[in-house]
């Protein structure tokens, strides 16, 4: 990690934003209280949470539509979303990271 002084000497455009502990404490709670809507089973991660969906696409208009729902309203609540859907979680995984 770079001290702020030795970023600024560096850049010109670089924008300093502080850190929001109280609302980093409560996102993992406010994200999976809004996926909840969507699916029961939800594993949280400090690099994210997995879902078990393969009951919701019938639900939700298949999995294309699923898979758009999740991002835009994860968006609404100000926060950024990933997907990678695969028969595995840790495949899953990958693919949200590739």
């Amino acid at each position: 990690m770079m001290p702020i002084s030795s970023a600024q000497a560096r850049t010109t455009d670089l924008l300093v934003i502080s850190r929001a502990s109280a609302k980093e404490a409560q996102s993992p709670r406010q994200i999976t209280t809004w996926l909840s809507q969507f699916m029961p089973m939800i594993c949280l991660k400090a690099a994210g949470a997995s879902l078990e969906v393969s009951a919701s696409p019938r639900l939700f208009g298949g999995i294309g539509s699923l898979a758009n729902s999740i991002p835009t309203g994860i968006r609404a609540v100000e926060f950024h979303a990933t997907l990678g859907i695969a028969p595995t979680p840790f495949a899953a995984c990958l693919l949200a990271k590739a």
